[in-house]
C-alpha cells in the first residue's frame, strides 16, 4: 500500500535506551528473513514480550504509565543483551502503532541528512512465539521468544519543522505517486501500487549483476522516496549505508519521472530501456555498503523456509 506521508511525527521521546556507553559488537544474535520476507534477529537467549492494552486513543501523543512500564520491562533486557542494536538511538512514541516502538537517529553524509528509523514489532507470531500468559479482547498476549522482528530504514531528510509535540522530520520526497490503478469489482476491488517494482528497480540498479540477495532489498521505495536498509546494526554500518544512499539518490533523482512512467506501463524487468540506460552509468559507490553481504536459504525447526544474512563484517 502506498505510504503518503512526507513527514514523520515525533511526539514523546526518551533517550534512556540508547545510552549504553562502550557497547561493543555482539555475537549474541543473527539476522534472518522469514519465507514471507519479514526481517528479524535471532538471539541466543529468550525474553518475554510486553503486554499492551489493545484499545487506545490515537490522538493521545504521550504514552501512559502502564504502556511505558510494559515497554521498559522488555527493552531493559534487550538493550542490556544486545546494546549495539539500540546504541545512540532515541525512542519516540507512535500512537498509531503501539505494538511497534520506534527509535531514530540523524546521520549526515556529504552535507545531506538521513533519518535512521528503527521500528520494532511485538505483534504475536505463532511460529516464533509461545504464549506464557494469554491475552483477551483488551490486552495482548505475553509470549516467550528468542526472536525480535524489526524494520531498520535510512530515509533522506530535508530537516525538521515544529517544536515539542508537533515536531516532524520532513522527508525528502522524490516520488510523486506510486498508485497505478486497481483491479476487481465491488468489495473485491484492490489497489495496485508500484512500490515493490521500484524497490526491485533500485536494488538491481546499484548492486553488482552477480549479487541477488533476495529477500533482502538494500534500496527500497518507502515514504515516497528512495530509502536504504543497512546490512547490520551500529553507527559504522548506518554511516556506510547513508553514504551509499546519498550516491544512489544523486544518481536516481533526475531519472525518477522516467522510471515511474516506465513502471506505470510495465512490471519491473532488467530489459526496460530506462533501467539499461541507468545501469550503464550507475555509480559503484552506491552499492559499496552491501558488497560483503550474502544470503543463505535453509529450513527452520518447523520446516519453514528462512533466509540468513551472512557477511565478512561484524554483526554490529
Amino acid at each position: 500500500m502506498e505510504d503518503t506521508q512526507s513527514s514523520i511525527p515525533i511526539f514523546y521521546t526518551d533517550t534512556r535506551y540508547g545510552g549504553a556507553a562502550g557497547a561493543s559488537p555482539g555475537t549474541g544474535f543473527t539476522r534472518h528473513f522469514t519465507q514471507s520476507e519479514d526481517f528479524f534477529i535471532k538471539f541466543d537467549f529468550e525474553y518475554l514480550t510486553p503486554r499492551f492494552k489493545i484499545h487506545h486513543d490515537i490522538d493521545e501523543k504521550k504514552p501512559d504509565d502502564d504502556y511505558l512500564a510494559a515497554l521498559d520491562g522488555t527493552l531493559s533486557i534487550l538493550t542490556a543483551r544486545a546494546p549495539e542494536v539500540f546504541f545512540g538511538l532515541t525512542y519516540f512514541f507512535d500512537p498509531q502503532e503501539i505494538f511497534k516502538p520506534c527509535f531514530f537517529r540523524i546521520h549526515e553524509s556529504g552535507g545531506e541528512l538521513f533519518f535512521y528509523l528503527l521500528r520494532l514489532d511485538f505483534g504475536f507470531r505463532p511460529n516464533y512465539q509461545s504464549i506464557v500468559d494469554r491475552g483477551d479482547n483488551d490486552v495482548s498476549h505475553v509470549s516467550r521468544t528468542d526472536c525480535l522482528f524489526l524494520e531498520p530504514l535510512l530515509i533522506p531528510l530535508l530537516g525538521f519543522e515544529g517544536e515539542g509535540a508537533s515536531r516532524r522530520a520532513v522527508v525528502k520526497s522524490l516520488i510523486s505517486r506510486t498508485w497505478i490503478g486497481e483491479y476487481g469489482r465491488g468489495y473485491f476491488r484492490q489497489g495496485i501500487w508500484m512500490d515493490n517494482d521500484l524497490t526491485k528497480f533500485f536494488t538491481r540498479l546499484f548492486l553488482d549483476p552477480d549479487r541477488r540477495p533476495y529477500p533482502y532489498y538494500p534500496f527500497q521505495c518507502n515514504y515516497r522516496t528512495v530509502c536504504a536498509m543497512p546490512a547490520s546494526f551500529g553507527e559504522e554500518s548506518r554511516d556506510a549505508a547513508a553514504a551509499s544512499l546519498k550516491e544512489a539518490v544523486a544518481s536516481l533523482e533526475p531519472a525518477l519521472p522516467a522510471v515511474q512512467d516506465a513502471l506505470k506501463k510495465a512490471v519491473f524487468s532488467e530489459d526496460l530501456p530506462v533501467f539499461r540506460e541507468l545501469k550503464n552509468r550507475a555509480l559503484p559507490a552506491a552499492g559499496a555498503a552491501w558488497k560483503p553481504v550474502s544470503i543463505r536459504a535453509y529450513l527452520n525447526a518447523q520446516g519453514l523456509k528462512e533466509y540468513q544474512i551472512e557477511d565478512d563484517a561484524p554483526v554490529a
